[in-house]
């Protein structure tokens, strides 16, 4: 309290917001939740996101939409687990039908409407895409339907950027899990500066979802090369029936007919190996006559990486688990390391085509490759692996991170608390061998979508510094205003 009086010596606390238990909390007076009102309050063009708004309103109770009206198309229900910062996730996306979507009216959304998480992570923002006509929206999360003067995208931008998430963390609820309520989300600040402003930094949000959009459409089409290569869709959970052919017998759901010959056993003793979705890959992979080599035919030198924790703003990269999604390496969030590369052993180094892999958790989830120009170390978390100079490691990260490939990595995993995985297991992992030419066009596709993707993340973190900048007064807004400064465009990014 003593920091906010300083801070705010003449601005009063309203009666009405200690009697709605707003402010109570002594949380709520951090001093870096104070500096931060204070900063936004100073600006002239501050607003309200009530007053940007046409309509604010979360969707229906649960009990509104039980999970038995959920289909597999019709009319996207974003849920929560939907929502992610600049991002709408469809992995996991369920749709109602169109009657049911009607019912919920007052919870349907169009594209380009404002979306906001309400619990759990709360606060992360994304516009709605235009691959539906309309969406119905969960109690869980917020829906804005902007005035025509705002732009959608510089709005995202600011609730996404430090500013916009601090003022979230201050007005969160809940004790176990921590959600928004309408009437202090209409209470979030946001800097409403010129249209010419707001257009330039929208737009690198704006062209960074493009970028995403033509990153996954080059990951579809790798995808589609594989299974022609193949001649079998490694994405697609096998059939699990009829397990039995001439080659081996499987354990069954019955006592009296499970048998395993002793060729098949190779020391992998536990029950969980000869669960039906692990024979079912390879029964699938043996009747598309796909011919395969051992892990350890295909590699070249495997090592593992060493802790380090002298964290450093500028030195070596250091790549640990948290950087490594599948197929790709994240650098959005890499932390550097006072070591000298050279001084580290060849083993531990990382280049351009090594393959990296996480030897514990979630198997599978690989990076096909570091950047061009980066010399990087490993944490003792990941294992580096140098394949021999016919096998592309996209292509075999791709393959890793189908159903296929995580089933062999699940097969071969130990440990009782946390899974894991050795380098001698990783050698009994049998991979597809398909000619490098083949390889290569999947490859290739792989590599696209890594770099739409590394330009949709290098706009969005441009756009969160523009709108931190504008804040700060730092930002070169005369230049924007004359016209000298202007967002790349898409022709620019393909040209390079």
């Amino acid at each position: 309290m003593r920091y906010y009086k300083a801070l705010h010596p003449i601005k009063p606390i309203a009666i009405t917001e200690l009697l709605n238990g707003e402010r109570w909390s002594p949380e709520y007076f951090r001093p870096d939740y104070v500096e931060n009102e204070r900063t936004l309050e100073q600006r002239s063009d501050v607003c309200n996101l009530g007053s940007l708004a046409k309509r604010l309103t979360c969707g229906p109770f649960g009990s509104s939409v039980p999970s038995s009206l959920f289909q597999n198309s019709g009319i996207p229900f974003v849920r929560m687990s939907n929502v992610r910062p600049f991002l709408l996730d469809i992995s996991n996306l369920v749709f109602l039908r169109e009657h049911e979507a009607d019912r919920l009216s007052a919870a349907n959304f169009k594209p380009g409407d404002l979306v906001l998480s309400k619990t759990g992570k709360t606060g992360l923002a994304t516009l709605l895409p235009a691959e539906s006509k309309k969406y119905v929206i969960s109690q869980d999360v917020v829906g804005i339907e902007l005035k025509q003067s705002f732009s959608g995208y510089f709005i995202v931008a600011f609730l996404n950027s430090r500013f916009g998430e601090i003022q979230f963390r201050r007005i969160e609820k809940g004790n176990v899990q921590a959600h928004l309520d309408l009437t202090t989300t209409r209470k979030i600040l946001v800097p409403f500066p010129d249209g010419r402003i707001q257009d330039y930094i929208g737009a690198k949000v704006e062209l960074a979802e493009r970028c995403r959009a033509k990153a996954f459409n080059h990951l579809d089409q790798a995808k589609n090369l594989l299974k022609n290569v193949l001649g079998i869709d490694p994405f697609k959970i096998p059939d699990l029936q009829n397990l039995t052919n001439d080659n081996f017998k499987v354990f069954s759901l019955y006592p009296a007919c499970s048998s395993v010959y002793p060729s098949r056993l190779t020391g992998m003793i536990g029950a969980h190996c000869y669960e039906p979705i692990h024979l079912a890959v390879e029964k699938a992979l043996n009747q598309a006559g796909v011919k395969q080599k051992s892990f350890a035919d295909i590699t070249a030198e495997v090592a593992n990486g060493f802790d380090c924790r002298d964290f450093v703003a500028i030195g070596t990269p250091y790549i640990k688990v948290a950087n490594l999604q599948p197929g790709r390496a994240v650098y959005g969030s890499i932390q550097y390391v006072r070591v000298n590369v050279d001084d580290v052993p060849s083993r531990q180094r990382v280049r351009n085509g090594d393959l990296l892999i996480t030897r514990k958790g979630s198997f599978g989830i690989c990076s096909g490759a570091v950047r061009e120009d980066e010399r990087a170390i490993i944490s003792s978390e990941i294992i580096r692996v140098r394949l021999k100079n016919d096998f592309d490691a996209d292509f075999i990260a791709l393959f890793l991170n189908s159903v296929f490939g995580r089933s062999k990595f699940d097969r071969l995993a130990t440990g009782t608390m946390m899974q894991g995985i050795s380098h001698g297991n990783l050698d009994e992992i049998m991979l597809p061998c398909i000619i490098l030419e083949d390889q290569k066009k999947v490859a290739d596709e792989v590599r696209k979508w890594k770099a739409f993707l590394d330009v949709a993340n290098r706009l969005i973190a441009e756009a969160k510094g523009d709108v931190e900048s504008l804040v700060e007064d730092t930002l070169d807004t005369e230049a924007i205003l004359a016209g000298r400064l202007k967002p790349p465009t898409m022709e620019e990014i393909i040209g390079t």
